[in-house]
């Protein structure tokens, strides 16, 4: 019952709304600047947003159907009435934010939307995990990095990190769904490597976890959280990838590479 109550909440996105939510609560703490509510529901109405019109857009052009996919088919009316509502609420919303996080995250919102139409257009698109992995890191640390007013080198890096493990994520979903995607003609950037995939997902993670540490290592003892929370999640995904046959059964690989940004929280207190 419980499992089944969560794959629901897993194809509505909204453990992924949770975790970017804890995400940008404990960068918060990091940057020890106060983040406001609206900002944190900015964040959750594109997140659900860009995931749900992105989910609805495989639905309707697919064929041989993932349950995921299936479940948006079935309530498609319900969920472009409920987007509508979320795309309204936001713009409500928008009048409440800083000046500064409206036009940066404008230009984001511009980048987002482009992604949609392209995805929408050209169904083979092979690199959308490198736009999705890139958008959702900016998108985190775009309010804290507006709010503080300064861009630093470390702040790249720690989005850079941020921006790998996001793309070792999805290219493991999409590693596991390669053979659905492929009979329903979608691209990824798993199908077109597809012979290197694992290979290429472990290096990465392996140089994420090597990041981790030298970072951890070498920069101010205000940094070794976020970096062990880096460390924590390339872990997980790696384990992910060390036994398939155990994760791919019921989409284990999908519940538990989500959860890998509820980590933050055991560092929020």
């Amino acid at each position: 019952m419980i499992i089944k109550i969560y794959r629901k909440v897993s194809w509505l996105s909204l453990d992924i709304i949770v975790g970017a939510n804890l995400f940008l609560a404990f960068l918060g703490k990091h940057y020890q600047i106060d983040i406001s509510l609206n900002v944190f529901i900015a964040l959750s109405m594109a997140i659900w947003l860009i995931y749900t019109v992105d989910h609805l857009v495989d639905a309707m052009l697919g064929k041989r159907l993932t349950p995921r996919r299936k479940f948006h088919r079935k309530h498609s009316r319900l969920l472009v009435m409920l987007s509508g509502i979320a795309l309204m609420g936001g713009l409500v919303n928008i009048t409440f934010l800083p000046i500064e996080i409206i036009k940066t995250g404008s230009v984001l919102g511009s980048i987002c939307i482009l992604y949609l139409m392209t995805v929408y257009f050209f169904r083979k698109l092979w690199f959308k995990e490198v736009l999705v992995a890139m958008g959702y890191s900016v998108g985190l640390f775009l309010a804290p990095i507006v709010l503080i007013g300064k861009v630093q080198w470390i702040d790249m890096i720690l989005i850079l990190q941020l921006c790998g493990l996001a793309l070792a994520n999805l290219l493991i979903f999409s590693h596991f769904e390669r053979e659905e995607d492929q009979a329903e003609g979608f691209g990824s950037l798993a199908l077109k490597i597809q012979s290197d995939i694992q290979i290429i997902i472990t290096t990465l993670l392996l140089l994420i976890a090597l990041s981790n540490i030298i970072m951890a290592l070498y920069l101010p003892f205000s940094f070794l959280n976020i970096q062990i929370i880096y460390l924590l999640m390339a872990a997980v995904l790696l384990f992910i990838t060390s036994f398939p046959s155990f994760f791919i059964v019921r989409e284990r690989f999908r519940v538990v590479g989500d959860a890998i940004f509820f980590l933050p929280v055991f560092f929020l207190f």
